[in-house]
């Protein structure tokens, strides 16, 4: 605040002539011009941020004249933006203290070297230690168990594959045998039936008795000799 106040009904009134004279189409095409935006010139920007180059040297000029050219912005943003990423991934993460750690469970700013501080450091680094290979431990379990259910899977998928490849054996023998049943069954009734057809037509059928008593009750007739 300053020594003079101003209220929201002075602020409009006092607000609106500068805003009129300081948004005109001058004002704005220019701001858009100086900025490279439109129309679109990046060089503006470019020439700004572009570093100055560094007295040449002998060496320097040999090797400007080997490399044929000095790097331009762009390629000077590229380089320095793979430097970047080459330096955080050299980077790594630093492990604590161990009496950092005791510090942080303590709770407290300072840290007295007494023996029995270093006896417990000795105890943290033992329990540290225990705490890893059992990780390592329950990791490993973990990995046998994964292996034993996928060989148990494996398995069962086996025996499965056994048990209806069986099945398809036993359903097409099954199939075989109906079909020899149904063609020997054919076979035979065929047979029975030409033997019997072979049987009625060999056999001769014999006179009935009552015309064979007719023929013997006629009388019979002279012969007349001429």
């Amino acid at each position: 605040q300053g020594l003079s106040s101003v209220s929201k009904r002075d602020f409009l009134r006092l607000f609106w002539p500068a805003y009129c004279k300081a948004f005109t189409k001058e004002n704005i095409t220019s701001a858009w011009s100086k900025t490279g935006i439109h129309p679109f010139n990046p060089a503006v920007i470019l020439k700004l941020v572009e570093p100055a180059p560094a007295p040449l040297t002998e060496s320097s000029r040999l090797q400007s004249s080997s490399n044929g050219s000095h790097l331009s912005a762009p390629q000077w943003r590229i380089a320095r933006a793979l430097q970047a990423l080459v330096y955080k991934k050299k980077r790594r993460k630093r492990s604590k203290h161990l009496f950092e750690d005791l510090r942080a469970q303590d709770g407290q700013g300072s840290t007295f070297y007494s023996p029995m501080k270093i006896q417990q450091a000795k105890d943290y680094l033992v329990k540290k230690e225990q705490a890893k290979v059992a990780v390592a431990e329950q990791k490993r379990l973990e990995a046998d168990a994964r292996v034993l259910q996928k060989q148990l899977q494996q398995r069962a998928a086996a025996e499965k594959k056994e048990a209806r490849q069986q099945q398809q054996q036993a359903r097409a023998a099954a199939a075989a045998v109906e079909v020899r049943r149904k063609s020997v069954t054919k076979e035979v009734n065929q047979s029975n039936r030409q033997l019997l057809h072979e049987l009625q037509h060999s056999v001769k059928r014999p006179r009935r008795p009552l015309q064979q008593a007719r023929i013997a009750t006629l009388p019979l007739l002279p012969v007349i000799a001429t």
